[in-house]
């Protein structure tokens, strides 16, 4: 089994909601694990961050963020 998954994503204004397809020979654990991983995702709603940002405050998504540090006594969030 390949442990990497062939994605794509088709941009068209014909389609409204997103919608997934999953093409595969057999319903295996993995395809479970990606179908609860969509599912969760989805139906998640991700409470905007206050943060500070050279002396303004702001408000994040957490789906911007991809890595939280630490730099001294500073908590550092990386953000797209």
């Amino acid at each position: 089994m390949n442990e990497m998954i062939d994605i794509e994503v088709i941009i068209d204004e014909r389609f409204g909601d997103p919608k997934v397809q999953i093409l595969t020979k057999s319903r295996t654990e993995q395809v479970e694990n990606i179908i609860h991983a969509i599912e969760n995702v989805s139906m998640t709603n991700y409470v905007p961050i206050a943060v500070s940002h050279e002396g303004k405050h702001m408000i994040i998504s957490q789906r911007d963020i991809y890595r939280i540090r630490t730099e001294g006594r500073e908590l550092i969030v990386d953000t797209q």
